[in-house]
């Protein structure tokens, strides 16, 4: 999918979400609340998150540790199913923090069924754009978070909010 931010002084972010799947491909995700808020806003707020961050960090590599040690290096050892389950649970409540008490956006828009949303920010300008998804897979409850940068004064930009960009903790500086 191409996206464009319109020439105008309010510049226009097209995309879409989704996530792929080994059993039904894309996904399209629809319904999900998409914001833009502006960088130096949410790296300010982040900042005030980062102590509850790192022991969530530490929690996490825990819970790392216990699914290694109840595996074992056997994906169907009892209990491995649990702790893994319980990992992505782990990891979800950190992006989470992020989304208590984020900053006012500067613009949002819903997905609609085909996952696709336009966001008409304010100014041009680096923004932080953010979403969370949910899913059902075969009872398991999949959550998505998302934190990604997005510099409106390019001219054209392709925006995907897809599981190659989801938040990842360890990695992200958020």
């Amino acid at each position: 999918m191409i996206s464009q931010i319109s020439c105008s002084s309010s510049p226009e972010l097209n995309g879409e979400v989704f996530v792929i799947t080994k059993g039904t491909g894309k996904y399209k995700l629809g319904g999900v609340d998409v914001l833009a808020i502006s960088e130096k806003e949410f790296t300010e707020f982040s900042a005030s998150k980062k102590a509850e961050k790192e022991l969530l960090l530490k929690n996490l590599e825990t819970k790392i540790a216990e699914c290694e040690t109840i595996g074992s290096g056997r994906n169907d050892a009892p209990g491995h199913e649990r702790c893994l389950l319980e990992l992505e649970d782990a990891k979800a409540k950190i992006g989470d923090i992020y989304l208590a008490g984020l900053p006012d956006s500067s613009a949002s828009a819903k997905t609609n069924n085909e996952g696709k949303f336009t966001l008409r920010l304010p100014d041009k300008g680096r923004y932080i754009i953010v979403a969370k998804a949910s899913r059902n897979a075969g009872g398991v409850i999949e959550q998505y978070h998302w934190f990604i940068p997005f510099d409106a004064n390019d001219a054209q930009q392709n925006f995907v909010i897809s599981n190659k960009n989801l938040y990842q903790p360890d990695k992200s500086p958020f």
